[in-house]
């Protein structure tokens, strides 16, 4: 008679063959079976999400799969790994009532950007898991799954599903207060509140939210002030069932030096891995990338930008923008001989040796009557802040380098803030011939070093 182990494991190997390439490592990799007769089976699932997710999608493939071994196809039950109540904190009870505060909108350090909605999220094998998470909150702030942590590697869609989630929510009930920022923005506000005497103000800020969302929180790691503050601030949030959207580039217990009992709350709602998309999922996200600038790309394009662009859907977006921005700059097609020309990794200028953003910095400060100093500089005077979008536009049009290499580059700004540089200076060149005529000299120049 055949063990469960050895039962389970041949039915993955039928369940394989009918999904499409990374879901099975996706969807069950921490999903078992427990009991197994032709009249019943048991599987283990971490959470109810996953049960929910399971009844709705793969309930009928496992009971194939399982009857080839059983003889029959058997009824099946989903049994949760994790306990259904919610955890009480003892630490902190919730404040008593006071009188409420006049509702605000969203309040946000990093602004939300329009496109970032889940309409124009692609979703595939690698992120299926958080964009459904995600949009099961959205249904239910605050109790389906909190916290929300959605961890993995640089610009494949993490930021994109927390301001997605913002802008369902505002849809549905506008006065929501909503706090979204960056990790980096939360601590330096922690740190002015310290020294100037606030800290009872910055507690009154982010825990009287409905919702507190907080990119990069791994940023935390060796701040033990900041995370003893953050993490009382979690409690209160958590006890009045506000809702909590947390990202990182790692899971929770991967975090070097982190408190434990950090780790430990960050595990009571969903952990949700975003790996880098499939070769079908990007050939999708640039299709839809170039469809949102009204561009329809060749195929044989969008399969050299997959290949040559695996792992990042944010690297996938910039060389969209590069082909179709360089291609309109110049006046030529988009072709696969343009897209091989300023994609490929070692690019040389015309006759100037390799772009720099030290030289689009030259030849941009030189152009506009700015120094390059300036052009890094956080003054946000227009005479120095739209010299600084063009250069960022052409750092990113020119060369490989990405939003935060860019940012970097610019004297240390988000990668938010490169993104929208782009977008501005791809709106003046659409409305303005003399400044598309600016750009094309600009580049001329740049090239020839």
């Amino acid at each position: 008679m055949q063990t469960t182990e050895a039962i389970w494991s041949s039915a993955l190997s039928a369940i394989s063959s009918a999904l499409k390439p990374g879901q099975l490592d996706t969807w069950f990799k921490d999903v078992s079976l427990i009991r197994a007769t032709p009249e019943e089976a048991t599987i283990r699932v971490p959470n109810a999400f996953y049960r929910k997710w399971f009844e709705m999608h793969y309930e009928g493939l496992i009971a194939e799969a399982l009857g080839r071994d059983l003889g029959a196809r058997p009824r099946i039950n989903f049994e949760l790994a994790e306990a259904e109540l919610r955890p009480r904190l003892p630490e902190q009870a919730p404040s008593p009532a006071a009188p409420a505060p006049p509702r605000k909108p969203v309040v946000s350090d990093l602004k939300l950007r329009n496109n970032y909605v889940f309409s124009s999220f692609v979703t595939g094998p690698s992120n299926q898991l958080a964009h459904a998470a995600t949009l099961a909150i959205v249904e239910s702030p605050g109790h389906s799954y909190n916290p929300l942590f959605l961890h993995g590697g640089v610009g494949l869609g993490k930021t994109h599903l927390m301001q997605a989630a913002a802008h369902a929510l505002l849809k549905q009930k506008p006065d929501l207060h909503i706090k979204y920022l960056s990790c980096e923005s939360f601590m330096n506000q922690f740190i002015y509140a310290l020294q100037k005497g606030g800290i009872e103000q910055f507690r009154a800020r982010y825990r009287q939210v409905d919702a507190l969302m907080i990119d990069d929180i791994h940023i935390l790691a060796k701040r033990a002030r900041t995370q003893e503050e953050f993490f009382h601030t979690f409690n209160e949030l958590y006890n009045a069932h506000k809702q909590i959207i947390l990202s990182s580039d790692s899971a929770p217990q991967d975090i070097p030096e982190f408190e434990e009992r950090l780790i430990s709350r960050f595990k009571w709602g969903l952990v949700a891995r975003i790996d880098p998309p499939c070769l079908e999922t990007r050939m999708a996200i640039i299709r839809q990338k170039a469809e949102m600038r009204g561009r329809t790309l060749p195929d044989d394009v969008v399969g050299f930008i997959a290949e040559t662009v695996p792992d990042n859907v944010r690297e996938l977006e910039g060389a969209v923008l590069k082909t179709i921005g360089y291609a309109s700059l110049m006046n030529r097609p988009v072709d696969l001989g343009l897209a091989r020309e300023i994609l490929r990794s070692d690019k040389p200028a015309a006759s100037g040796g390799p772009v720099t953003c030290e030289r689009i910095q030259d030849v941009v400060g030189r152009w506009y009557g700015v120094t390059p100093a300036e052009l890094q500089a956080k003054t946000r005077a227009r005479s120095i802040a739209f010299p600084r979008q063009v250069g960022m536009y052409l750092a990113r049009r020119l060369t490989n380098r990405s939003l935060e290499e860019v940012g970097t580059a610019f004297g240390g700004r988000d990668h938010s803030t490169v993104a929208h540089a782009c977008d501005r200076i791809e709106q003046e060149i659409a409305a303005n011939p003399e400044f598309t005529s600016t750009v094309k000299s600009l580049v001329e120049q740049i090239k020839a070093g």
